[in-house]
């Protein structure tokens, strides 16, 4: 599997890491503190990494490249914590459509477990209880569209936004693509979400829709995190 540079963008966010860096240097305006500032700066931006973070830039990276969904906002900038999980949901965007843009939710979930499916899809808090929340959790829907609102800040992508928003409405909240993303480093088995794709695609109403996707990387998950580099 090729491995991009939109991978590491996603997971270290480096265009903007070296932004807000050039930004702090810029405000130190005497450079009496220019030695504890560089040390403060490569102190505090970890590029610690860990697997599932790759899995969810993974997920992105496919998404965007090959199903047409934009993400306006890289959500590593929301952490509060380094490598922390953040509420709500791990995909957030716009689908680019020709009959006219919808709005993306969706899960991703890492595994090495040897189970189909493994427990991060069918456990207590799985892809599949998440997926059925932002099928109907209209608090949860609201939040997130909140989210997207601001956060998209270029004007093309505000039109995109707005027309996603605007089909949300007239469909009395139908017009949802749901996405999960299953990102394994085992041998590829059916089993893995078949079954409850059917089962999913049976609680969405067109033109919302619903879709699960397995991705079986060649290579222990535990090694993901060499393919990211500064």
């Amino acid at each position: 599997m090729a491995i991009s540079s939109d991978i590491t963008d996603r997971v270290l966010d480096l265009t903007f890491e070296r932004n807000v860096a050039e930004m702090l240097q810029d405000l130190d305006k005497t450079r009496a503190s220019s030695q504890w500032l560089k040390q403060f700066l490569e102190e505090a931006v970890s590029h610690d990494v860990v697997p599932w973070q790759v899995g969810e830039a993974i997920a992105e990276t496919v998404l965007k490249k090959e199903h047409q969904v934009i993400f306006p906002w890289n959500t590593k900038r929301d952490e509060r914590n380094p490598r922390s999980s953040l509420p709500g949901a791990d995909l957030v965007g716009i689908s680019v459509e020709p009959g006219g843009h919808r709005l993306v939710f969706g899960e991703v979930k890492s595994s090495s477990d040897k189970s189909s499916p493994p427990s991060v899809v069918t456990g207590k808090n799985g892809m599949n209880q998440q997926l059925e929340r932002l099928a109907g959790d209209d608090k949860l829907r609201l939040s997130l569209i909140k989210w997207l609102f601001a956060h998209v800040h270029d004007q093309e992508t505000c039109s995109s936004l707005k027309e996603a928003f605007a089909a949300f409405v007239e469909t009395r909240g139908a017009s949802v693509r749901l996405v999960g993303m299953l990102v394994r480093d085992t041998d590829p088995s059916e089993d893995d979400v078949n079954a409850r794709g059917r089962s999913l695609g049976e609680k969405v109403t067109a033109p919302g829709s619903v879709e699960l996707h397995a991705m079986y990387i060649p290579r222990p998950m535990a090694e993901w995190i060499k393919w990211v580099a500064a």
